[in-house]
């Protein structure tokens, strides 16, 4: 699904960001997110037109940034023109009614997965395009990678990092991108290894009840493997990825990315614009350039199936302290 589709007559029009009648947002986030807000919309340059929260501060956010306020999310949805749904929180938003939210948006970005676990994976999608971010899969750095990654050969071992505070995503979130990033770079995972350390005194439920920090190791059917550390414990924004293959290595952050060969000879070297906004914000604003802005280049969304049946290994095997298989578990939920 891409930005540019054609809605339906009643849905509301989506405004590129080339021209037309202007950027604007609805925002559903957490009181302690309104910095965040506030950030994407300067580098944005979006207008927000309607602000809620899942608590009594939505007065206060709306005044704060200035927008119509909402307490109810499906029918500002219905109600206010809108170019862009940002849905930075899932609380408050009632399960039942998520695909009527997400169907009449005319395109959302959130930060939080939609689906509660594996058996959501599959589930009838919504008419309107929806997307996770930020994804790494769009960073700057991982496209100019995917350009050039022939000139390493065939991927052999893969690590990634990600890590931010709770306000910036949930560990769900970061699980979900670092999951699909090895996938893509390294395909389905067979086997996995996880452990998760932090405040849970609990087992954790599904998915969405992970918190605190999470390794993961991972094994597949070529001759690969991969590791996976993430956290919402983290503090401050990091993203990263090491990629080592036949003929070299790769290192990539969100704004840098550099290829070596065997001898350590360097094959490029790029650093992309990092403003002085703070990453999860100049991130976010670039995803709504992307998808606002019709002229450019389609973005694929997640594969919701198989990331949250990564998701939902590493929970089981976190609870039973053994190794997991996602792709049984997906052949399991289908038939």
């Amino acid at each position: 699904m891409t930005a540019d589709v054609m809605l339906d007559a009643e849905s509301h029009s989506i405004a590129g960001a080339g021209g037309g009648t202007g950027r604007r947002a609805i925002v559903w986030c957490e009181p302690d997110q309104a910095d965040l807000v506030e950030e994407v919309r300067a580098l944005a340059g979006i207008e927000i037109v309607c602000a809620g929260a899942p608590s009594p501060a939505a007065a206060e956010l709306s005044a704060r940034l200035g927008a119509e306020k909402t307490d109810d999310l499906r029918r500002a949805v219905f109600d206010v023109p809108h170019d862009v749904l940002l849905l930075l929180t899932l609380g408050g938003v009632v399960r039942e009614e998520r695909k009527a939210i997400l169907d009449r948006a005319a395109a959302t970005l959130t930060l939080e997965p939609i689906a509660e676990g594996i058996s959501d994976g599959g589930a009838d999608p919504v008419r309107s395009p929806v997307w996770l971010v930020p994804a790494m899969r769009h960073s700057a750095p991982m496209r100019l990678f995917e350009d050039c990654r022939e000139s390493l050969g065939a991927v052999r071992s893969v690590n990634v990092m990600m890590r931010c505070r709770a306000s910036r995503g949930s560990l769900h979130a970061r699980l979900t991108d670092a999951a699909d990033t090895v996938e893509r770079l390294c395909g389905p995972i067979e086997l996995l290894d996880a452990a998760m350390s932090g405040p849970a005194s609990t087992a954790p439920e599904s998915p969405r009840d992970l918190h605190g920090h999470i390794t993961v190791n991972a094994r597949f059917a070529q001759n690969c493997c991969a590791s996976i550390h993430v956290s919402d414990c983290g503090g401050t924004w990091a993203r990263g990825v090491t990629v080592l293959a036949e003929k070299g290595c790769a290192r990539m952050t969100d704004h840098d990315l550099e290829l070596v060969d065997l001898g350590g000879n360097v094959l490029e070297r790029s650093s992309f614009d990092a403003t002085a906004a703070s990453a999860p914000a100049r991130l976010l604003a670039e995803e709504i350039d992307a998808i606002l802005d019709p002229r450019r280049r389609q973005r694929e969304p997640y594969p919701l199936a198989s990331t949250a049946a990564v998701c939902e290994a590493v929970r089981l095997s976190v609870c039973t302290l053994q190794s997991e298989s996602p792709r049984k578990l997906l052949q399991l939920i289908r038939t």
